[in-house]
């Protein structure tokens, strides 16, 4: 018994000498985080000047964010680590974004106090489809047209403001919240498996909802085209605009 109790005095007092050592080191930081990150971030921006239909972007842990260029031309601007760096490229009408990122895996362990971002100003236009893909990260598209928009992701948040698909928007995510804002399609697929799911839409809708833990909040079910909502825990609450 007393041996026992030794050792949870030796395990206390370690834990208090470690957290005294934690914040006398933030405190001569000045509780400056960033000077902790073990990743260096560059900032790289490009135009797009050939011309082209579909959008493609494949990342791993990058934030990635379409809005409305504001000169109606193509601008691409990355926040990137310095040896994971994205390339551009037009392939068969297809603007294809994606990172190059050849480091061992324990270059690749660290703190990270910022996320990677790949940031798309799109001229005013109405796009074939849309396609982004990433392990780790939020998407955040505003005041965007196109045919089919697919996105899929195993961790992160999904924002879509004013966007308008002629046929289909399709989500697939493992954690993550899908928001919707005066957002259309003539099919609308959510998949979550731990997230909620909110927002509007600008027609009416035949509603499919699923969730098993969490509470369903949809207009009654019209003509229109469908939206078809499946998460697992989490909240599904839509309206009509």
């Amino acid at each position: 018994m007393r041996k026992w109790l030794i050792w949870n005095l030796i395990g206390v007092l370690l834990c208090v000498i470690g957290a005294v050592i934690i914040v006398k080191t933030l405190f001569q930081a000045g509780f400056n985080l960033e000077s902790f990150s073990t990743a260096q971030y560059v900032t790289n921006a490009c135009d797009v000047e050939e011309a082209f239909v579909n959008l493609t972007v494949k990342g791993d842990i990058e934030d990635v964010i379409l809005v409305k260029s504001e000169d109606e031309k193509c601008h691409v601007t990355f926040r990137e680590e310095e040896k994971a760096r994205h390339q551009v490229k037009v392939e068969n009408d297809t603007l294809i974004i994606t990172v190059s990122d050849e480091r061992p895996w324990y270059e690749k362990i660290g703190f990270w106090t910022e996320s990677p971002t790949v940031t798309m100003a799109l001229p005013k236009a109405e796009y074939g489809e849309i396609k982004i893909e990433n392990n780790t990260g939020d998407v955040r598209l505003t005041d965007v047209k196109c045919q089919n928009l697919y996105l899929k992701g195993n961790t992160g948040d999904v924002e879509l403001t004013r966007v308008i698909a002629g046929e289909e928007i399709k989500v697939d995510l493992n954690t993550g919240d899908v928001s919707f804002r005066e957002c259309d399609g003539d099919a609308i697929y959510v998949e979550t498996v731990t997230g909620d799911v909110t927002g509007s839409f600008l027609s009416g809708k035949r509603f499919e909802t699923k969730s098993n833990t969490g509470d369903i909040e949809v207009p009654d079910s019209s003509d229109g085209g469908t939206c078809r909502v499946k998460t697992n825990t989490g909240d599904v609450k839509l309206e009509i605009k």
